[in-house]
């Protein structure tokens, strides 16, 4: 965190990038119900269409790139079962 706020105030990035990731953004949000609802409802397959668009399938390992038919790419960067999931997220554009 010293090192992106010092090269914030030196002009060498702007807020929000990242080394390594390029742009990011994050959301949290709580829901009632329980984790393994959640879960199941964002990252089921009928899940990701909703949010992600057209795909046939999403392997939850970290590492696992996808492209969806739409041309919308990313890559699973962590992935902690009923926890935690990120992921990169490239429109085609």
């Amino acid at each position: 965190m010293v090192t992106n706020r010092y090269e914030t105030a030196r002009g060498l990035r702007v807020a929000g990038q990242t080394t390594s990731a390029g742009f990011e953004i994050g959301a949290r949000r709580t829901l009632p119900v329980t984790a393994k609802l959640a879960w199941s409802l964002l990252l089921s397959p009928e899940g990701l269409r909703v949010w992600l668009g057209s795909i046939s399938s999403l392997d939850l390992i970290r590492g696992v790139r996808f492209r969806t038919e739409d041309g919308i790419t990313g890559e699973v960067r962590t992935v902690t079962p009923r926890r935690r999931f990120r992921m990169t997220w490239q429109p085609a554009d």
